[in-house]
């Protein structure tokens, strides 16, 4: 996919000057007249200006904020969640699991608009109100030595904040033509499921070395804030990817430079390169680390890949698939 491309100062000669297409900064959204959102906003800025100031990034595309309940959600619980009408819906109306046309992420170029970005929700967007944004506390718990609990205001003001390009892609991508061939247990996704952002937040090692794991800590495992039938959505990580600085696994609470928006974890979520979407939990919530692979229902039944000799309707009969 042809689009704007990095920049390396290092290789520029003296007094050359970069191009306007290679701003210094992501965008920032509006200025709201929410006080504690503004206070929110100034904050991250601040911390993370030292981190951005040797960096250069392509120019997110032009972007343009949902203010319309479309009318298919005004039934759903999602009935505060404004969306943009282009994207296709690939489960019915509710729960929301989109993709958006090839033609127009393609025409995105390198970096996804967040109002185009896929989506994969489990169930209704949890409602948060936004004066109750920077009090918003995940904690870090489970086999460390210093449990804590932190907000998303402290988050900000006490870390060095990092700004990265991240690709995302559902595990489920192309499933449309894999279950053409052999019927599998997932919906059928397009070649839509993917996209790329850049993400602006906190490395998650840095929150894991504070707490101080435990001997016998072998896996991290987050929970988000989404009710689900089966529980809140959860799944976990190797502990030792977690604390591989290489890896880039971070805390995120800017998408393209603005806050999150509510589809995508507004205003906390886990980013994790390299694998599945389903890894990067939204509305982040509580971070565990233990000793066994996450017991969540959904990382147990919605996030494991089957061997190949095992069909759907084995693993829905034999309880050990």
């Amino acid at each position: 996919m042809a689009g704007p491309q990095y920049t390396d100062e290092s290789s520029l000669s003296p007094g050359t000057e970069l191009p306007e297409t290679y701003p210094q900064l992501p965008p920032t959204p509006p200025e709201s007249k929410d006080t504690s959102a503004d206070e929110l906003s100034s904050l991250s800025s601040q911390a993370s200006i030292a981190s951005l100031s040797q960096q250069r990034y392509t120019l997110p595309p032009p972007t343009n904020l949902p203010t319309e309940i479309l009318k298919e959600d005004l039934i759903t619980p999602d009935n505060q969640v404004p969306r943009d009408p282009r994207l296709i819906r690939l489960t019915g109306i509710h729960p929301f699991n989109v993709e958006p046309p090839l033609s127009a992420l393609y025409d995105e170029g390198f970096l996804t608009s967040p109002e185009l970005f896929y989506v994969r929700n489990h169930g209704a967007v949890p409602h948060i109100d936004e004066s109750a944004i920077p009090d918003w506390e995940f904690s870090v718990e489970g086999l460390v030595k210093k449990p804590y609990t932190l907000t998303l205001k402290d988050l900000i003001k006490d870390y060095e904040q990092i700004t990265v390009p991240v690709t995302l892609v559902c595990a489920g991508n192309r499933r449309k033509e894999q279950n053409q061939v052999r019927k599998s247990k997932g919906f059928s996704w397009g070649a839509a499921g993917v996209s790329t952002a850049l993400w602006t937040g906190v490395p998650m090692y840095e929150l894991i070395k504070k707490a101080i794991p435990m001997r016998g800590a072998k896996y991290v495992c987050m929970e988000g804030a989404d009710k689900l039938p089966n529980g809140y959505y959860g799944t976990s990580l190797k502990l030792n990817w977690v604390l591989d600085p290489n890896r880039g696994i971070m805390l995120a609470h800017k998408m393209n430079g603005e806050m999150l928006r509510p589809d995508h974890g507004k205003p906390l979520r886990a980013v994790v390169p390299g694998q599945i979407g389903g890894r990067s939990v939204k509305w982040l919530k509580r971070i565990i680390v233990t000793a066994a692979p996450s017991d969540n229902w959904y990382h147990i039944y919605d996030n494991r890949v089957l061997p190949t000799m095992v069909n759907p309707e084995q693993s829905a009969n034999e309880p050990k698939w």
